[in-house]
């Protein structure tokens, strides 16, 4: 097959992408979108994403055609799209653009990860790692080099030009920058595993407080870095998995070749401080990653720990729009203490998708959410995530889309 014939099979899809992207609708949820983070909420918004792509294929929906590997990653983010307008219709916006990422080299931590990893599935990236101890002692740690960021903006340009001849006049190719993402303590779990962590917090809590320390150093450096060869991206459409859409960003005097930090949103998250205490999670996390977080102009904190005892802590963090509420928070404690302040970003429990499935327990799961924030004056968005099998029963989740719109509306 030749590139022609690649080119043909995108601009069909572009065609069908850009009729969609028309459609009236996506004004509407944008304006709903952008009064739900000012926390003015006309309506429960919801998003569906870290989906087992490996199990969704239903009549070739998601086949690959394109040869070029170039051709074939726009092929394969054109049909995802696609696919969740078809058949997952969250509330995400679809616009007349295509994303092709900024290009730059980084150098790392100068550290390497060792790993064992175990797949239950060949076809599923989700897999189960066991992480060798690579930061046992200081002299360790001072392997940790500082980070070096090189912008190709000669590579960036020549991928805007080839995906903006693939897609034709029916898309715009956009050069997007980076949404940074705080997930040091992921990044350090990752470098030691998380038992030796949790003991030193214990026994050698000096050390862990060196190794935070260093790596927010080295987190600093590398955001000064973006900033400063115009790498941020200020325009983003999510983040964590949460629609972004906002009034309130960009700031005033906005340079779109340098966009700084409080043009846009951050994420953050501990993690692995799941089962540690309010007081521990704030004195090795918050009071070390607060300046950071506070760079930014708004900020998303929280993924799968629970938060529900630790509200009191991230409102230390003076920007914070959004706080996750994961399937194993207490809910009304989360619901309580939030109140109308920030957006509670619920994350419903992705193994209602397998085993036993009904309507009856997804409306009764989301009926929860809702009848508590109401009582408390929250604001609920709902984020249905890591979702690493549907027991390759896709129509399941398909039909959780169906109940969340006939429940939330829009």
């Amino acid at each position: 097959m030749s590139y022609e014939k690649d080119k043909e099979i995108i601009r069909v899809l572009a065609e069908k992408t850009a009729e969609i992207a028309a459609m009236p609708i996506h004004k509407k949820r944008m304006q709903e979108w952008i009064s739900h983070n000012a926390l003015k909420q006309i309506r429960p918004m919801f998003m569906i994403d870290q989906i087992c792509w490996n199990e969704m294929n239903v009549d070739d929906e998601l086949t690959l055609y394109c040869e070029d590997e170039f051709a074939r990653e726009i092929e394969k983010k054109l049909k995802r799209q696609m696919y969740k307008w078809n058949h997952l219709r969250d509330d995400n916006i679809v616009f007349a653009e295509i994303e092709v990422p900024k290009i730059f080299s980084f150098n790392g931590y100068g550290i390497d990860v060792k790993q064992n990893i175990l797949k239950t599935d060949s076809s599923n990236d989700v897999v189960s790692h066991k992480y060798a101890d690579m930061i046992e002692s200081e002299d360790d740690l001072a392997r940790l080099h500082n980070p070096i960021v090189v912008y190709d903006e000669k590579a960036t340009l020549e991928n805007v030009e080839k995906t903006q001849d693939l897609v034709g006049d029916a898309l715009k190719a956009k050069a997007t920058g980076v949404t940074v993402s705080l997930q040091l303590w992921d990044h350090i779990s990752i470098l030691r595993g998380v038992e030796p962590i949790l003991f030193d917090i214990m026994d050698k809590p000096d050390f862990v407080h060196k190794i935070i320390a260093r790596f927010c150093d080295y987190t600093d450096k590398k955001i000064d870095m973006l900033e400063e060869q115009g790498l941020l991206e200020p325009a983003q459409n999510s983040i964590h998995c949460s629609g972004a859409w906002t009034d309130e960003l960009p700031k005033e005097d906005f340079n779109p070749d340098k966009p700084r930090t409080y043009d846009a949103w951050t994420m953050g998250m501990a993690q692995m401080f799941s089962t540690i205490s309010p007081a521990m999670h704030e004195e090795f996390e918050i009071s070390h990653q607060k300046d950071i977080y506070e760079r930014f102009g708004l900020v998303n904190y929280g993924c799968c720990e629970p938060l529900d005892r630790k509200i009191d802590m991230i409102r230390k963090i003076n920007n914070i729009r959004k706080i996750s509420i994961s399937p194993w928070a207490d809910e009304r404690r989360s619901a309580e203490a939030i109140g109308g302040d920030y957006i509670y970003l619920r994350k419903p429990n992705p193994a209602l998708l397998v085993g036993d499935f009904s309507d009856e327990k997804i409306r009764k799961h989301l009926k929860e959410t809702l009848e508590i924030c109401k009582q408390y004056g929250a604001m609920p968005e709902f984020i249905l995530k890591d979702i690493s099998t549907v027991e390759y029963k896709p129509k399941n989740l398909w039909r959780w889309a169906e109940i969340a719109r006939e429940m939330f509306g829009g």
